[in-house]
């Protein structure tokens, strides 16, 4: 969990500072299935598009309750 916190943080900066570019994400923990190669479906992919969408606003990022 550690690691994940610190490559957000990370993303986060390198975005501000190499492309001017403000970044805003949720993050949450829970189930989730994968449906094909690359991409999941389930309460957690939900509850971080909602977060993202509804709640963070430029540039923040926030985490879930599960999380």
């Amino acid at each position: 969990m550690y690691d994940t916190f610190v490559a957000v943080c990370g993303i986060g900066l390198m975005s501000l500072s190499v492309f001017n570019v403000a970044l805003r994400a949720g993050l949450n923990v829970g189930v989730a299935a994968q449906i094909d190669d690359n991409e999941i479906y389930g309460p957690a992919l939900e509850s971080a598009y909602h977060l993202e969408s509804n709640l963070a606003e430029y540039p923040r990022f926030l985490v879930g309750k599960e999380l």
